[in-house]
């Protein structure tokens, strides 16, 4: 019989077990990047709260959408634990991140200026970058915004993307929502954002006089994790944790996400199909067997 001394040794020996980090058996950390994972018990990130479909808090308080769902993933190959930074809007988030306040923005993508105080992880989503106009204007082209006024989230990559376009008057929104809104009433002429966030979120508010022009779908409109120079390790561990995704795992959170229907499952219905089959040929054979008697 086990004595209660031992009971408790063994008690505690199965605790110092329970809270050894673990790591994916197939990935292989350098002895920096253990060192890193061992000392940082929380990495906080830096998040838009209506980035949706691809991040956002939903109505239950819960951080949801692409990225998290691929951050989870990471988190459970590599051992690291993000934490959300509450109660920020993105440019607050953004700047925070910046100034090395939050450790990782979790979904953002690269343009010149960010890449002067960022580094990045590989890519982990692709989106289509899209004008968005109202069905009364007849614009079809950005060339032919010369001189109007465009809605542009701030700080978004979009923000890079229109600073090329220095004829066109730019003025900046802090949600997508309310540039949205302007288009639609004719504050602005055209907002320029992304096709997923932009049509969810103009179905959302009820604005179905919306027009959308897909501007460019090229290799730079990529979804990153991003941090300061100062953290190149905890970027090395994200991109070990990005490459232990499968195929299959991407396409199911692209499905769940972006609307892709999966095939309908009609078995239940086969089945009662033939059952009614199958009664309706007894039913005739035993009335043909009546008959010719």
């Amino acid at each position: 019989m086990v004595k209660p001394l031992k009971w408790f040794k063994y008690f505690i020996l199965l605790i110092a077990i329970l809270t050894i980090p673990v790591y994916a058996d197939d990935i292989d950390f350098t002895d920096e990047e253990i060192a890193f994972l061992e000392s940082n018990e929380v990495v906080t990130l830096a998040i838009d709260p209506s980035f949706v479909p691809f991040e956002f808090i939903d109505s239950d308080g819960a951080y949801k959408g692409i990225a998290n769902d691929y951050i989870q993933l990471i988190e459970e190959y590599t051992g690291l634990k993000m934490e959300v930074a509450v109660d920020l809007s993105w440019p607050e988030a953004y700047q925070k991140a910046l100034d090395g306040e939050i450790d990782v923005l979790s979904c953002v993508s690269k343009n010149s200026e960010r890449e002067k105080s960022l580094i990045f992880s590989n890519a982990y989503y692709q989106f289509q970058r899209v004008l968005v106009t109202n069905n009364r204007n007849k614009i079809e082209d950005i060339s032919e915004l010369t001189g109007k006024n465009v809605a542009v989230q701030r700080n978004s990559s979009h923000q890079g993307f229109i600073s090329e376009y220095t004829n066109i008057n730019v003025n900046y929104y802090n949600t997508v929502e309310e540039a949205l809104e302007a288009v639609s009433i004719g504050t602005e002429e055209a907002f320029i954002g992304n096709l997923a966030s932009t049509s969810y979120l103009a179905s959302q508010l009820g604005l179905s006089e919306l027009n959308y022009i897909v501007l460019d779908n090229n290799s730079s409109n990529q979804l990153h994790l991003a941090s300061n120079p100062e953290n190149e390790v905890l970027i090395q561990i994200i991109n070990k944790g990005l490459l232990s995704i499968t195929e299959e795992q991407k396409i199911k959170i692209h499905n769940q996400w972006i609307g892709i229907h999966e095939d309908v499952d009609y078995s239940g219905i086969v089945q009662i199909a033939i059952g009614f089959i199958v009664i309706v040929l007894i039913i005739f054979s035993v009335s043909s067997f009546w008959i010719i008697r």
